[in-house]
């Protein structure tokens, strides 16, 4: 690596982290959150599209193209009570 790559590299880790190591782990439970919030949030559209939508709302007769799109929206939805 010549020396204008390493200092771009050094930039960025101080950008990610502190120089002294006390906020060096917050980036990684920052990512852990938004992975799990990511996670409920595709569980809880998918429930509700299959479960809600296609068996009560929609008695059987939905196509998958159809809880597709009521689990898209139901996404929307979550992310905007979320706010």
């Amino acid at each position: 690596m010549n020396g204008a790559g390493l200092m771009v590299l050094e930039a960025v880790v101080l950008w990610i982290g502190s120089a002294d190591g006390v906020t060096e782990g917050l980036g990684v439970a920052d990512g852990a959150v938004a992975a799990v919030v990511a996670g409920l949030t595709i569980t809880a559209s998918a429930s509700f599209a299959h479960d809600v939508y296609a068996s009560v709302i929609a008695k059987g007769k939905s196509t998958p193209e159809k809880e597709m799109k009521v689990a898209r929206r139901t996404v929307i939805v979550i992310g905007v009570f979320a706010i």
